[in-house]
């Protein structure tokens, strides 16, 4: 009973969010919306089936300013999950974001960020997020590249995070950028059944205890695509090198990342089809102190688009 009843409550809230969050569009805005059937497999996460309803609002131009995109899932590993996504584009280059969502088992996620790459002068840029969530199906197979799928172990990666990013054009579509960062984790057990929990397996792993880590980081970004929501064109280059620590009751460990990105956009004549090349570059230095989620990685659902998230 007390399932139902919560199923009942997700899927009730996902179905009034569009009319709390936007009850009235503005004279000039333009309203549509979806209904998406979500049918999807991934490594990790397992099977998803369930539904989104996205609500796109767009002003007299059809520049989108908002997206309220309420859905409700059902996942093999962890049930149901009601969320709601929004996204708010005030003016170009200004962005609100909050995702939130509540699911039967484990995993909790509310996210909020704010970005503004023209504050009022049009010399500086300011970006922030917070946030806390919990992935029940993360998973861990060791460090090296002499690991094999047998030594696959499950976690729920629970994280509480932050960070600003303040900007300095130095030069058209050209910046600076320096962030502080909080990141604080803890590893739990993890939600899928037939593996071992990570921290079982490999307790002397630098991090699979948690940490606190604290992040300085200097940028350089050159960002010449038509538009940071939906580009068409152009390219994307950053550069980055960021000196970190470890913070506990007990110990403390320094290390540094350092890492560059590009990504080019090559429409053809309607822009209707368009090419993305994307190349990137990462080190972590720091040795076997560093713990494993902060250490540079190859592969998996944050990397590679098409498996899981990236």
């Amino acid at each position: 009973m007390a399932c139902r009843i919560r199923r009942a409550g997700l899927l009730a809230l996902c179905a009034m969010a569009p009319a709390l969050l936007s009850p009235l569009p503005a004279p000039a805005e333009e309203r549509s919306y979806f209904v998406i059937p979500a049918v999807g497999t991934s490594k990790n996460d397992g099977v998803d089936v369930g539904v989104i309803v996205p609500y796109v609002l767009a002003d007299d131009e059809q520049r989108v300013t908002k997206i309220i995109a309420p859905m409700f899932i059902h996942n093999e590993f962890v049930g149901s999950r009601g969320a709601i996504n929004v996204f708010v584009y005030p003016t170009r280059g200004e962005e609100y974001r909050l995702i939130a969502s509540y699911t039967e088992r484990t995993e909790r996620k509310f996210l909020y960020s704010y970005r503004n790459l023209f504050l009022p002068g049009g010399r500086f840029s300011l970006e922030a997020n917070v946030g806390f969530f919990k992935n029940g199906t993360a998973r861990f197979f060791g460090i090296g590249n002499q690991t094999s799928p047998a030594q696959e172990t499950n976690y729920t990666d629970r994280e509480l995070l932050g960070h600003i990013t303040t900007g300095f054009y130095v030069g058209l579509s050209q910046r600076v950028l320096w962030t502080e960062r909080l990141r604080n984790v803890e590893i739990q057990p993890g939600v899928v059944p037939d593996l071992p929990f990570t921290q079982a397996v490999f307790p002397a792993v630098k991090g699979t205890g948690g940490a606190t880590v604290l992040g300085h980081q200097l940028a350089y970004l050159n960002d010449t695509r038509d538009d940071t929501v939906t580009p068409t064109i152009g390219h994307y280059l950053s550069m980055f090198a960021e000196l970190a620590q470890t913070l506990t009751g007990s110990t403390s460990t320094v290390f540094s990342r350092y890492g560059i990105e590009y990504r080019m956009l090559i429409p053809n004549a309607t822009k209707r089809y368009i090419f993305v090349f994307r190349g990137r570059l990462e080190a972590t230095v720091g040795g076997a102190a560093v713990p494993f989620f902060e250490r540079s990685s190859l592969g998996g659902q944050n990397t590679l688009r098409a498996f899981g998230v990236g």
